[in-house]
């Protein structure tokens, strides 16, 4: 059980850093907790409440809609749909309808003779758990985070040991799960003929941008800053016969300097098409490349939040002049974490930009 209280640590401090990131991110995923169960736990319960052994999973994923349905709902889906006998569907009402506090559920599951005869193996069950409680108390207190919770079934059936979902409680956000994972010792072993003992997690990484986005408009509310739709930050916009050759070579020098550039991938797109581009997608500087800039190697800067305009040598003036007003705009924007899927992703610079001097260029807009 040591590896999954290890995967469970590294769950609860992945959903921390998101949390960390400013208050409104706080507020918005900081209220999570660990669901915990185990597989031949629940499997015992069924087994003591009078469920075939073949019908377990039949009925696990009815159990499993607990999260999104009240229990008499699922209670009717066993008995109708599923053709469980009432006392049955109802002594299982009993039990996973419960959740507590890890140590404290264990005890009193302990003191269940029924349950704990030796019949159904609820004994080997308790034990894991008692044995991850213990190493999660171990690692930071990370049992804080977590509640036993006998209606978590994960209706996946290769699990075989620990089960767990984290969700949130703010009571505000209609969201299910933002990360679950289990123990799974058969299941690599059904590919690779022999048993290989797994454990995992996962992260609902879109339902957590979700609320990281809206953390983000109300961030930006807050604060007075723009949200940008990419992290592109410079687009290369190429004016008369200046083909996607010319402009491909401009944005490798951008890539070369680690700054975020890209243009518009056809041959000689019209002005007004890569303006509004930019105007879309929030990208901050245009790179503006004519026939004349061409010849005397030199590119037009524009810096479309104030109209500023500049021209500059190719080279170490440019990249300069480029990383001075991105500093500029980073201090009144951020990023959108659904940024656009066109832009090239690469990395900004991390240097600190200095002062520099150019010439004004035509507007050629």
């Amino acid at each position: 059980m040591v590896a999954d209280a290890e995967v469970l640590r590294v769950l609860i401090e992945v959903l921390d850093e998101f949390a960390a990131l400013s208050p409104f991110h706080r507020q918005r995923l900081g209220s999570y907790q660990i669901k915990l169960s185990h597989r031949g736990l629940l499997d015992a319960i069924l087994q003591l409440c009078g469920v075939p052994k073949d019908r377990l999973r039949p009925i696990c994923s009815s159990i499993d809609k607990l999260d999104k349905e009240p229990w008499e709902s699922v209670r009717k889906e066993m008995v109708e749909v599923k053709n469980l006998p009432e006392q049955c569907a109802d002594r299982i009402g009993q039990f996973v309808t419960r959740s507590g506090q890890p140590w404290e559920l264990v005890r009193e599951l302990r003191a269940d003779a029924a349950l704990c005869s030796g019949q159904f193996g609820a004994e080997e069950a308790l034990a894991d758990l008692e044995r991850l409680f213990a190493y999660l108390d171990a690692m930071g207190n990370v049992l804080n985070r977590c509640i036993l919770n006998l209606s978590l079934a994960r209706g996946l059936d290769y699990y075989t040991g620990l089960i767990f979902e984290a969700v949130l409680t703010d009571g505000t956000t209609p969201l299910g799960s933002i990360g679950a994972g289990g123990r799974y010792d058969k299941l690599v072993g059904d590919f690779a003929g022999k048993q290989v003992p797994c454990v995992g997690t996962s992260v609902g990484i879109e339902r957590i941008f979700s609320l990281m986005e809206d953390a983000e408009r109300e961030l930006a509310q807050a604060t007075g800053r723009v949200i940008r739709a990419s992290k592109t930050q410079v687009l290369v916009v190429g004016i008369g016969n200046v083909d996607l050759v010319q402009r491909l070579k401009l944005c490798d020098e951008l890539w070369r300097a680690h700054l975020a550039a890209e243009c518009v991938y056809t041959e000689r797109p019209k002005m007004a098409r890569q303006l509004q581009y930019a105007l879309d997608r929030g990208i901050p500087v245009l790179a503006i490349l004519g026939e004349n800039e061409l010849a005397s190697g030199v590119v037009g800067l524009k810096r479309l939040s104030t109209q500023e305009q500049i021209q500059v040598d190719r080279g170490s003036s440019m990249l300069q002049a480029i990383r001075d007003w991105i500093t500029a705009e980073n201090s009144q924007q951020i990023h959108h974490y659904g940024s656009d899927p066109e832009g090239n992703g690469r990395s900004t610079t991390d240097e600190v930009p200095t002062a520099h001097t150019g010439n004004k260029p035509t507007d050629p807009w």
